[in-house]
């Protein structure tokens, strides 16, 4: 692993964020599905490079294992469809102070899934989400949520653009950590 991987997945993400602005776009969205829709595979991908025994090792010393990152993902994702169903249904819905790591992930939901499972499971939440995401309509993307003490509003756009450079980052630690 590169001793400077910070600073080489700084620039990729840099890079990436640039094909995602901040503000809700065609462009913006096309690349939240290009992203989002990736996930499932680059997952894949890595898998196969790591022997099946140490699924559960971290990928370098103090830091997730492959099997943990899969679940971080799946925690995340999970929150984050929520809120985004929460927009589409409520005006202007109040997020609730809930952390993916530190709530959902405290829960063990997902102790007892093997990977194989774990896999499946994020692919089918995976084509949720999407078939949700690809009937919005550009109103619908820009559906605000409120987030107590902050002055900005979020939107659905938003949400799924975090989700979407949460996953692409998380992606990119795994590949330095493996190599």
């Amino acid at each position: 692993m590169s001793a400077d991987y910070k600073t080489d997945l700084k620039k990729i993400m840099d890079t990436v964020k640039k094909s995602v602005p901040t503000i809700q776009s065609v462009s913006g969205i096309k690349s939240i599905y290009s992203i989002l829709k990736n996930t499932h595979n680059d997952l894949l991908k890595l898998q196969k490079y790591i022997p099946v025994k140490d699924l559960d090792m971290p990928l370098i010393p103090g830091k997730r294992s492959f099997r943990q990152n899969v679940i971080h993902l799946l925690n995340s994702e999970s929150l984050n469809s929520m809120i985004i169903i929460q927009a589409l249904t409520i005006d202007k819905p109040e997020l609730l102070p809930i952390h993916s790591e530190r709530d959902i992930g405290a829960l063990s939901l997902f102790e007892e899934f093997d990977i194989k499972e774990l896999l499946t499971y994020f692919k089918l939440r995976r084509r949720m989400l999407m078939s949700l995401l690809n009937s919005l309509t550009n109103e619908q993307w820009a559906r605000k949520i409120i987030e107590k003490n902050k002055s900005r509003q979020e939107s659905i756009y938003w949400r799924a653009r975090s989700l979407a450079l949460h996953e692409y980052e998380h992606i990119q630690i795994m590949k330095f950590q493996m190599t």
